[in-house]
């Protein structure tokens, strides 16, 4: 996409020759078929078939010894196409990642087809690029849809039917498929050349059908990471191997179309600029664009050497012996540790063709481009080929990814794809900035005063120190189009065509469950896939390793914290500690954070950032100690100060935390984030929600309370959208779960602006879909299965929003959750609201037996009313809370009844002026769980009858939100027995 204004940028001329084939008679006359013709008998003396009633130009081309098409375009007819309704099909509008993702560069329209019929037949005449259609009869509009991602989504529209053609194909499972990644002969055999990859395939089933129509194709491997990572296996000898990488899916592909698969083609050389012009090679380099370089200027990333000099990363790896050799594989992004040198492999990018027409860059004078230019572009993200003669022409500006895709935009953005964006998550360099999401970088510079105005400018690969901000200028990788032929490498074996690598790695900012593909362990090593080999690890003293990924390591380098040292090969601290006597012993354990004194070396224990949960010890990672505690640090512990900070630790938050569910664990920035929170919806007295809703106004106040009473995190009924309440909030160390879709009458697509809004906020944890829509169907009384589908299609769409945030669902109590657990895989963690008196009793074991994800408390409480006396029971408060019900203090800590010595609760409880959490306790005043049922009644203590409706309007109760004060049916509780008990509890399983 082009950009206007001024700056730095690049020209690419390109011109795209589209043939379209008709089913055509011999003579020129339309003909139409149903089945179309397989084979044929040459006529006599000819040898070849001649255009009968039912074939295509194409089939015929196949049936005489192929064409010259693309690959894409070789792809053989399917007999009996199939065409699947998406989401019902009648009333809906084709869309593509989310409803309200409709672009007209997604399809081709033919206004006057007189049916769907023949819409359908016009997609099956079009079969290289046609995908599905939609028709509305109102003037016959019939869309073609070519988009690459497929028709993820639709929208209702009357009138309007959507239908995507679906491919016949069979797909087995590798190795059990889930959280597998596909390897080649082996589970070390992992080449780029081995797949094509395609990205923004927003489901797995989107992939499978990239993979069908693609003739070479024999499997793929799938990930969510980056919209939707989708790799086309076409290996000569298909998937042989896997290895388990948690996120990833691998399958197998058989046809059953009756197609043939085509052998791989060679992967094409890339284009790259003469090893002459690479910076700091390390006097080896290779065929295929790969240089042997010096990893320290670098920091070890193949990214930033690439975008230093202005190509794009599109392969690296450790070598085996100063030569060309690999060793092993990694991503462009991935720090390769423990070497100084490593292999890059750097080319010009691509640019992204969705369509069958041109990059906007080109010139509108290219129709006329004589015909010495030579340039042909498949209909879907592939390189482009460029070989001309034309003379050059002006610099155009550079083509660059809409501003929405780019991270931590700092608020300002600019024309010749520039903006300002933070230096802190990248060194404050701009080469790593761009790098960062498939972009080389172009332009550095200081801003004067947030805006766009350049102080000074800089190399891309140099720091810009000293400020928050940096204005990035970031494109597509340049094509060479100044001369006939693109520059060679200096390799002799280098290919000499001009085509760019089908394989670009691009990195995306940290999503849920994306898992490192680091080099594999060592099998015999006993750790497994926890950590990477010993032998990869920096600075081990004197090769002293021991079990559970621990080693002893020198401390100078890394200020004496394991944190540091684990984080300089691409790996977290699970622990830290100092040794005894040069080995495994420990003499002291200390936080991963803390600096161990007075030593030369420290144990530290280090995972993989994705790392399993099986690798997390039951207990401690090291040995137990023989000292009953470390000594006292040297370092003063940290003021106390108004800068965000992670609960549970001393080292402030990055504005672009990661945050990620690993088995029961919520973590952030590798660490286990533990919450102890309220349920906040602040409405006045005698208010009503959500009309009299009012973060801004209650915000600074309660803030300052929840501080205090060590509250660190807040759940909402309602979305906060305004960044100064979610700044007020952080600025004391609380992160928001923040509530996207509670009400069933809102429209589902209505998530996306709340998302959009808020996402790169560092104050948000997770997204919450409903609030014990179980008991109320929404609030607008829809049964179960239209709730369980409603919250799963919310989930896709908040997913589709933002990849980098957990998303959790508010359920009550623990009936059918096995179902729901079952149906909606899209719910990283789950809320329980529990009303069960004096005791947990078995809900933690019983949860844990249903699922392996993360729970914590949304709500919880004991009984309050008490039918069988007419009256709160003010004994059974004292018996819960241990202490007085007319006590305004703290409480004390409960004791851990009912729970399961494996699992830690952490529960903070606080009593609180009835007058500023109120709404919180009023929402339950009605809640049938907090009364004791009188004699004979039929409700069991737990179960919530049908008048739970929350925060909306009530049949049961109308008119009484937020207002405790008239109940026709019970006295309102007396303010001295209010109790907001902390409801945020995740538990980690040991």
């Amino acid at each position: 996409m082009a950009s206007t204004g001024t700056g730095m940028s690049f020209f690419l001329f390109s011109i795209l020759l589209v043939v379209r084939f008709s089913q055509v008679h011999c003579f020129g006359e339309k003909v139409r078929s149903a089945s179309p013709a397989r084979s044929c008998s040459p006529p006599s003396g000819t040898g070849k078939c001649s255009l009968t009633e039912g074939q295509s130009l194409l089939q015929l081309q196949r049936l005489n010894g192929g064409t010259s098409l693309e690959k894409a375009q070789q792809r053989a007819e399917i007999e009996e196409p199939e065409w699947e309704a998406v989401n019902g099909g009648t009333d809906q509008a084709c869309r593509g990642a989310k409803p309200s993702d409709n672009s007209a560069d997604y399809y081709t329209l033919h206004p006057g087809t007189k049916s769907v019929d023949a819409c359908q037949a016009l997609c099956l005449e079009d079969s290289v690029s046609c995908i599905g259609v939609e028709y509305s009869a109102a003037g016959g509009r019939c869309e073609l849809w070519t988009r690459p991602g497929g028709i993820a989504a639709s929208a209702t529209v009357s009138g309007y039917t959507c239908l995507r053609l679906i491919y016949a194909a069979e797909f087995s499972l590798v190795d059990g498929g889930e959280n597998r990644a596909c390897r080649g002969a082996d589970s070390l055999d992992n080449s780029n050349s081995y797949y094509l990859l395609r990205f923004g395939l927003g489901s797995i089933d989107a992939c499978k059908q990239a993979c069908a129509r693609e003739l070479s194709c024999k499997g793929i491997e799938y990930h969510l990471a980056g919209g939707g990572r989708c790799e086309l296996w076409t290996r000569d000898r298909g998937i042989e191997a896997s290895i388990r990488n948690e996120g990833y899916n691998c399958l197998s592909f058989v046809r059953t179309d009756g197609a043939t698969a085509l052998p791989s083609q060679p992967p094409a050389e890339p284009s790259c600029k003469p090893f002459a012009e690479w910076p700091d090679v390390d006097k080896v380099t290779c065929s295929g664009c790969r240089a042997l370089v010096l990893t320290a200027p670098y920091g070890g990333r193949c990214d930033s050497y690439c975008g230093s000099f202005g190509q794009l990363c599109l392969a690296a790896a450790e070598e085996v012996n100063e030569n060309c050799a690999v060793k092993y594989t990694a991503r462009c992004d991935e720090q390769i540790a423990g070497t100084s040198d490593m292999l890059c492999t750097c080319g010009y990018a691509e640019l992204p063709s969705s369509s069958t027409t041109p990059p906007s860059t080109a010139s509108s004078s290219t129709s006329s481009a004589p015909a010495a230019t030579e340039t042909t572009t498949q209909a879907t993200t592939t390189p482009i080929r460029v070989k001309s003669t034309l003379p050059s022409q002006p610099p155009a500006e550079p083509s660059c990814k809409p501003f929405a895709e780019w991270p931590d935009v700092d608020t300002v953005t600019c024309s010749g794809c520039r903006a300002l964006v933070l230096t802190a998550p990248y060194g404050g360099r701009c080469d790593s900035y761009c790098g960062s999401f498939g972009h080389v970088c172009l332009a550095a510079a200081e801003e004067v005063n947030e805006n766009c105005a350049v102080k000074y400018t800089a190399r891309c690969d140099e720091q810009i120190a000293d400020t928050s901000d940096m204005l990035c200028t970031c494109g597509y990788a340049e094509l060479p189009s100044s001369s006939t032929t693109p520059p060679s490498t200096a390799s002799s074996s280098t290919s000499s065509a001009p085509a760019a690598t089908e394989t670009t790695t691009q990195a995306t900012t940290t999503p849920i469950r994306v898992t490192s593909t680091s080099p594999p362990a060592d099998p015999s090593d006993p750790s497994g896939s926890c950590c990477s080999p010993f032998s990869l690890w920096p600075q081990v003293d004197n090769g002293i390793t021991c079990d559970s990924c621990t080693a002893l390591v020198l401390t100078e380098s890394y200020g004496g914290r394991c944190d540091q040292y684990c984080e300089s090969f691409g790996h977290v601290c699970v622990a830290a500690a100092e040794e005894e006597d040069e080995n495994c012993a420990v003499k002291y354990v200390a936080e991963c954070d803390v600096v161990i004194a007075g030593t030369s070396d420290m144990l530290c224990t280090c995972h993989l950032p994705r790392a399993t949960g099986s690798c997390l010890p039951e207990t401690s990672a090291l040995p137990t100690s023989t000292t009953p505690a470390p000594p006292t640090s040297t370092t003063p512990a940290p003021p106390t100060t108004t800068t965000p900070a992670p609960p549970t630790s001393t080292t402030p938050v990055s504005p672009r935390s990661r945050i990620e569910v690993r088995g029961r664990q919520l973590l952030v920035d590798g660490k286990p984030l533990h919450l102890k929170g309220v349920a906040w919806n602040p409405i006045p007295k005698g208010g009503r929600h959500p009309a009299n809703l009012d973060f801004a106004g209650n915000v600074e106040r309660d803030a300052e309370m929840m501080q205090q009473a060590g509250i660190n995190a807040v759940r909402t009924y309602e979305p906060i959208t305004e960044r100064a309440v979610l700044d007020a909030l952080w600025v004391r160390g609380i992160w928001v779960v923040n509530s996207v879709y509670s009400w069933g009458k809102a429209p589902p697509d209505s998530v996306i602006k709340i998302v959009d809004a808020v996402k790169d906020h560092p104050a948000i944890l997770m997204w919450t879909i409903g609030n014990e829509w179980n008991y109320n169907g929404l609030y607008v009384g829809m049964n179960r299965a239209q709730c369980l589908a409603r919250i799963g299609e919310i989930a896709r769409l908040v997913r589709q929003a933002d990849s980098a945030h957990p998303i959790a669902s508010i359920y009550g109590g623990l009936g059918q959750l096995d179902d729901a657990i079952a149906r909606l895989p899209e719910i990283d963690v789950w809320a329980i609201n529990s009303y069960r008196g004096l005791s947990f009793g078995n809900l933690f074991n019983t949860y844990a037996s249903l699922s392996g994800k993360p729970m914590f408390f949304g709500e919880y409480g004991a009984d309050a009313w008490n039918a069988n006396i007419g009256r709160e029971d003010e004994q059974s408060h004292r018996r819960h809370d241990g202490t007085d019900p007319r006590d305004h203090g703290c409480l004390r800590r409960p004791r851990s009844r009912g729970v399961s010595r494996r699992l830690r609760l952490r529960v903070l409880r606080r009593v609180v002026e009835r007058r500023r959490w109120k709404p919180f306790r009023a929402r339950h005043g009605r809640h049938r769980a907090w009364w004791r049922p009188a004699s004979g009644q039929d409700l069991q203590r737990g179960v919530v009858g049908p008048c739970e409706l929350g925060p909306q309007p009530s049949s049961c109760f109308p008119g009484l939100q937020g207002d405790l004060t008239s109940r026709p049916t019970r006295q309102s509780r007396p303010a001295s027995a209010t109790r907001l008990g902390t409801a945020f509890v995740v538990f980690n399983k040991r």
